[in-house]
């Protein structure tokens, strides 16, 4: 039943597109996986995925996040902007924020060197989902 990548699920028309980006600090990331897809660092921080056809309605983002020597606090926090993907635009946005400290509040921080973040987009193409 799975007729092409990106992977099709078997629910509904539901699709889904795994993403893993390696960090290069303040460049763009380097892509190690993602049919059809082209990341950008927009700032510090934010970095924007576009693909090159419209996938159909965002539903959500899983993502997980990787470092070679986790750092004391936890793992850095991921976010995306739900609105930004479009049939026009056929990006999103995607934001990665360092946590913080008791002493310092949280901040937009690029992916380092030896960070990776794993991104797996989910999409309707129209129709229920059931």
């Amino acid at each position: 039943m799975l007729d092409s990548f990106p992977l099709k699920c078997q629910v509904g028309n539901t699709v889904l597109l795994p993403v893993r980006i390696l960090g290069t600090g303040a460049a763009d990331p380097t892509k190690e996986v993602g049919p059809g897809v082209t990341i950008t660092r927009v700032s510090q921080g934010k970095y924007r995925l576009t693909t090159s056809d419209y996938v159909g309605k965002l539903l959500g983002v899983l993502a997980q996040f990787g470092q070679a020597a986790p750092a004391a606090g936890g793992t850095n926090i991921v976010s995306w902007d739900h609105d930004s993907y479009t049939a026009s635009s056929k990006a999103l946005d995607v934001f990665v924020e360092d946590p913080g400290t008791e002493a310092a509040a949280p901040a937009l921080a690029d992916l380092a060197t030896t960070d990776k973040l794993f991104l797996l987009l989910v999409f309707n193409q129209g129709g229920p989902v059931v």
